[in-house]
């Protein structure tokens, strides 16, 4: 049986989500909900997507671009955003 603030909250998620118009972010939310109750995406990158990752990759993979970890991305986000 669901408690009031499940219900609450799935009405807040439809809430919130019921005025998107963005095809792709309405792709990933449900990927990220899909994902979390059943272990599966959906979620399928483009050709122009794949490119890009492809050659950041090899970029990283010959020492021309760095990776961060979360912890680093999120400081360097921070400190770039006055957080």
């Amino acid at each position: 049986m669901q408690t009031i603030n499940e219900i609450t909250l799935k009405d807040k998620i439809h809430f919130a989500i019921s005025d998107i118009e963005d095809e792709k972010l309405l792709e990933t939310i449900y990927s990220i909900i899909n994902y979390s109750t059943k272990g599966i995406t959906i979620f399928e990158y483009d050709d122009k997507i794949l490119a890009e990752l492809n050659e950041r990759r090899a970029k990283y993979l010959s020492g021309e671009e760095k990776a961060y970890t979360l912890e680093e991305f999120k400081a360097k986000f921070y400190q770039k955003h006055g957080i």
